[in-house]
């Protein structure tokens, strides 16, 4: 089965969360770091920089926990991945957020396992 990976801000769904600050043990390979949420925060890393960085992260990320997060969405066919960010800029447009970037990398990387909402 193909797994739907959604996204959602952490306190408005249940899912799995994938943040630096809180996540669980086995899904910590999908958290950037501090210095990404931080930089990227403050305006000293761009969406761009923030992108190629985390892309590095994710292609370390062992086969074995890619497989736990297909695994996670076999019964719902859906893992929704949680964040703090919320949805939405202010202005009403899609907030840049590492969950869509984990989201799109998933389904380009492992198209038979993956496919992001979009």
């Amino acid at each position: 089965m193909i797994v739907t990976l959604k996204r959602a801000q952490i306190g408005k769904a249940s899912g799995l969360d994938i943040t630096v600050k809180s996540a669980p043990r086995w899904s910590r390979p999908f958290t950037p770091t501090w210095e990404m949420v931080l930089g990227h925060k403050n305006k000293t890393i761009s969406d761009e920089e923030y992108t190629q960085r985390y892309h590095e992260i994710l292609e370390q990320v062992p086969k074995d926990t890619w497989r736990e997060l297909w695994l996670l969405g076999q019964e719902s066919g859906e893992v929704i991945l949680l964040c703090y960010c919320p949805d939405r800029e202010r202005s009403g447009g899609i907030k840049f957020c590492h969950t869509r970037l984990l989201a799109a990398y998933a389904a380009e990387r492992f198209p038979k396992a993956f496919k992001e909402e979009v």
